[in-house]
């Protein structure tokens, strides 16, 4: 019989009720609760016979299992398969399969009381009767529900040899999923042992590919693999109350996340680890010590991101000036911070936020963690037929094509940065342009003719303006009667000069050994008058040989490679799964910036609007690939162009709905009635009732659905809401000025921008926000139609996901206060909480809801104490509002638009506003 006869389970179980007269008996509470489920089982006369079972059969497997194990002892265990004895007969009559679970069961409960493997009980005759993967998941799925104390030698023997596929290894899914156990043998200390002394391209192989493919399971719709738990659990999971030692043993893992080339896995891993340990973070000090002479740059790299992310987002001030302390010591103390123009970032950033908070530890002089720093230099200039002859196939890791061949995007592209960069030496007061070391290298290596005619070919010529220039007089000094003979003579000049130029460049490179020859291209491509730039070709191959000499090896990662994305050229996975060479140019890449940084000139580029005279920080290359301050995957309602549903701080929705005729449509449009009421909208309450808001930026936009193939005309209509702070005595002046300009230009007012390089953490004490001032004078080149100095209260957070940062499921884009606003009312953001800043007592000043909830993103400000601050400095707030109701059909019709444009002023009485429409007619 399969069960329990009903009768003899309600005797039995109700036997064990807590409180019997008290409710429903404990055994129908069990059936009731899916426990246990009655159900008919057949003798075999065909009688039914009405039972119960358990209905979770592992539970069932596990009494099961403890009942024939009681049948043993210590000495007669080891018979279990003997002749005569049922399991033996089981396996013998290939029964394995069908009692799988029980066996299962047994290996945990033999090993937990005897101390030994069930496999080692198995006889060889009928071990051959299982297939070999079938006794290895038995293994796998069993050794991680056993106590601890059942783990030996033996034990950690059957794991080591357990069967690998390729690139899966049940063995590392076993350790990864004890990995947080405490006080566990095979816990995160183990894989910790097992990893840090390997090399970087040993362990890569062993292990960094295993992490990358091993987040795949979750991409094919199948269970969630460990390593995407660890992730999700330590970045949104219930962390608060996680025991310390959980905590450290969760981070050792997550660390070693970070050496892997899947970039959504190492992106995310770093996230992770900053939320988990902003819940330890008295765990960092020991992390660092203890990561950072690991040999694999990607990993230490990202973990002082993390260690920023930490101090970003924590409180405690002795906790902050320790780990400055700590980062110093580690990387800047000596004077030559590891060559790593990514990781020296982070580690400056912490150091740079300690000092910002008066909390530097004693002696430190921040001149020590500034750039530039110390570095070797000049670097090894590898030759083309160097790399050529080294390295030979440059398919199998796509190493030398991605630097260097076609199209060879990281070379061409990624390396482009190159170019901001001078070979002038930071000794030089000056940048030397093209013609200085054109000019030297004539003094070098040319004499006689030759340097004669080379000096006289690079000599600066003075262009006449052609407007100055008499075409007709000149047609006629060369007899020349039409613009056609003019154009032909040119030309044949020009193939003239060039012929010359090439006989000059043929007799000059005769005279030079191949390193000259490839000096004299680089030089062939500089301009005279301007600053010259540093060789990308030199740099393509510093990177290409260096990559490899970090231990790519065919053998180890061919087969991988092949896996990856890897540009245009294609290839299997998506493009956050990187090549192992990949990993490897990163590297190198980033060495040879911080070399660069080191040694030679920063190149001005001229901006108009910010000083780039020298090197500040990776910002200014847009080389920095996440921003680890903040964890959030995506405003909480994502990026949408067209907005759906109101909110408490956006109630109003245009009446678009069962406007269907195109008269209706039409008078809609044109109707200045049917416009939001803007005092009502600017001032507005929570459903806290914390107190009353002002919105002080925001954008909405409605469109009519239409889901018909017909294309009929469709209303679309919006208003974007802007502010300004002004003298109190300015507001007639700006009044009488835009009283009839458009408002809808989305530059009216310029909001500053982190522009997805400064971080959220950084903000506005950092050196990469220096740019972000929100004080606006009246020429300065804005094209503003405001004609006084006013002040944008709001700025903008963006961050973008994609092609370099895949820790997001879509770009960041949010509201931050002003850089002035947090410095005079003492504001500061409300750690775990990206949106929201606060003041001096805790009082949320300024939020954008649309971080945490559901919504358009707009800046919201306490009205009452804004308003004090405000009469406090003799200011006001002004509101300029731009809007549109429009009416078209696809990209075809345009039957009109309506704009509106509102100035909104704060009375005593309350807001009023100031409206005026601009009619814009059917094209026809």
């Amino acid at each position: 019989m399969s069960g329990l006869p009903v009768a003899d389970a309600r005797k039995l179980i109700n036997g064990f009720d807590p409180n019997p007269s008290y409710g429903d008996s404990f055994f129908n509470e069990l059936i009731d609760e899916g426990v246990l489920s009655e159900d008919i089982s057949y003798d075999k006369q065909g009688k039914g016979n009405p039972v119960v079972r358990f209905t979770y059969e592992r539970f069932s497997d596990h009494f099961v299992s403890q009942q024939i194990i009681n049948q043993y002892d210590e000495q007669t265990i080891k018979e279990i398969f003997s002749k005569d004895q049922p399991l033996r007969k089981i396996i013998e009559e290939n029964g394995y399969y069908r009692f799988e679970g029980i066996f299962e069961a047994l290996s945990i409960i033999i090993a937990e009381k005897y101390s030994i493997e069930l496999t080692d009980l198995i006889p060889e005759e009928l071990a051959n009767r299982i297939d070999e993967w079938v006794l290895s998941r038995m293994f796998s799925e069993t050794v991680i529900w056993r106590s601890a104390a059942s783990f030996t030698d033996r034990t950690l023997e059957i794991l080591n040899n357990l069967t690998s596929y390729e690139y899966d290894s049940p063995a590392l899914d076993v350790l990864l999923k004890l990995s947080t156990e405490p006080d566990h043998p095979w816990n995160a200390n183990l894989i910790h042992k097992n990893l840090i002394d390997k090399s970087m391209a040993e362990r890569d192989h062993f292990w960094s590919i295993h992490i990358a493919l091993g987040d795949q399971i979750e991409e094919d719709g199948e269970a969630e693999s460990i390593i995407r738990t660890l992730i999700e659990w330590s970045c949104f999971g219930e962390i608060e109350d996680i025991e310390e030692e959980r905590a450290r043993l969760c981070a050792i893992t997550l660390i070693w996340f970070l050496t892997t080339s899947n970039r959504k896995v190492r992106d995310q891993s770093t996230k992770s680890l900053v939320r988990l340990l902003c819940s330890q973070p008295k765990l960092l000090p020991e992390l660092l010590s203890k990561f950072h002479q690991v040999n694999d740059l990607y990993l230490v790299e990202r973990l002082y991101a993390v260690a920023y992310g930490i101090v970003c987002n924590i409180d405690d001030r002795s906790l902050i000036s320790e780990i400055a302390g700590v980062v110093n010591d580690l990387v800047f103390k000596d004077g030559e911070p590891i060559p790593h123009i990514l990781l020296r970032d982070y580690a400056r950033g912490i150091l740079e936020y300690a000092l910002q908070l008066e909390l530097i530890p004693h002696g430190i002089d921040p001149n020590t963690f500034r750039p530039p720093y110390r570095s070797d230099w000049p670097i090894e200039n590898p030759s083309k037929e160097e790399i050529d002859t080294i390295y030979g196939d440059e398919y199998s890791s796509h190493i030398k094509s991605s630097l260097m061949g076609f199209p060879g995007d990281f070379g061409n592209y990624t390396m482009s940065c190159i170019h901001d960069w001078s070979p002038t030496f930071l000794s030089d007061p000056e940048l030397k342009t093209g013609y200085d070391y054109k000019k030297q290298f004539a003094e070098d290596f040319l004499e006689g003719g030759i340097k004669t005619q080379y000096l006289e070919k690079i000599e600066p010529v003075e262009k006449i303006p052609s407007d100055t220039i008499d075409m007709d007089a000149f047609k006629i000094r060369l007899g020349i009667h039409s613009d056609q003979e003019l154009m032909d003579l040119v030309r044949k000049e020009r193939e003239k000069e060039q012929k010359k130029e090439q006989s000059l460049r043929e007799k000059i490179e005769e005279k030079l050994n191949e390193e000259q020859k490839e000096y004299f291209r680089w030089l062939s491509g500089l301009t005279n008058n301007r600053p010259a730039e540093f060789s990308r070709k030199w740099a393509q191959r510093w990177v290409c040989k260096r990559a490899y000499n970090l231990g790519w090896e065919k053998k180890l990662f061919e087969g991988f490679e092949k896996r990856c994305s890897f540009g245009r050229t294609g290839g299997y996975g998506s493009s956050y799964m990187e090549r192992i060479g990949k990993k490897y140019q990163w590297i190198a890449l980033h060495e040879l910036l911080a070399r660069l940084s080191d040694n030679v000139h920063w190149i001005d580029r001229g901006y108009s609007d910010i000083e780039d005279k020298k090197y500040y920080g990776p910002w200014q290359m847009h080389k920095r690939n996440i921003d680890p301050t903040i964890w959030i995957r995506k405003n909480a309602e994502g990026h949408s162009f067209y907005n759906r549903e109101t909110t408490w701080w956006q109630s109003y929705r245009f009446p678009l709905e069962g406007i269907i005729s195109l008269d209706d449509q039409l008078e809609f449009m044109w109707s200045e009635q049917t416009i939001p009421n803007f005092p009502k909208l600017l001032e507005i309450s929570d459903p806290q009732n914390v107190g009353k808001w002002l919105v002080l930026k925001g954008f909405w936009m409605q469109k009519q659905e239409d889901e018909s193939e017909k294309n009929p005309p469709r209303l679309d209509a919006w208003f974007r809401i802007n502010s300004i702070i002004t003298k109190k005595s300015d507001f007639e002046k700006i009044k009488n000025e835009i009283g009839d300009k458009n408002l809808v230009d989305p530059h009216t007012v310029y909001v500053p921008s982190t522009q997805h390089q400064g971080f959220l953490g950084e903000y506005p004490w950092h050196p990469s926000c220096r740019f972000m001032t929100n004080w606006v004078e009246k020429d300065d080149g804005w094209n503003s139609p405001i004609p006084t100095r006013y002040l944008v209260p709001v700025s903008q957070y963006e961050w973008e996901s994609g092609s370099v940062d895949h820790s997001l499921d879509s770009s960041l884009s949010f509201y931050m206060p002003a850089g002035e606003l947090i410095s005079d009312m003492k504001l500061s953001r409300m750690k775990g909480s990206f949106g929201a800043w606060h003041n001096e007592k805790g009082e949320v000043i300024f939020l954008d809801p649309s971080v945490a909830e559901k919504g358009p993103s707009f800046a919201l400000i306490n009205k009452v104490l804004f308003k004090e601050w405000l009469d406090k400095k003799d200011l006001e707030i002004l509101w300029l509002i731009g809007g549109e109701k429009q009416l078209f059909a696809s990209h075809s019709t345009f039957y009109g638009r309506l704009v509106y444009n509102v100035l909104c002023r704060n009375a005593k009485s309350g807001i009023n506003a100031n409206l005026w429409y601009e009619r814009q007619e059917q094209r026809t």
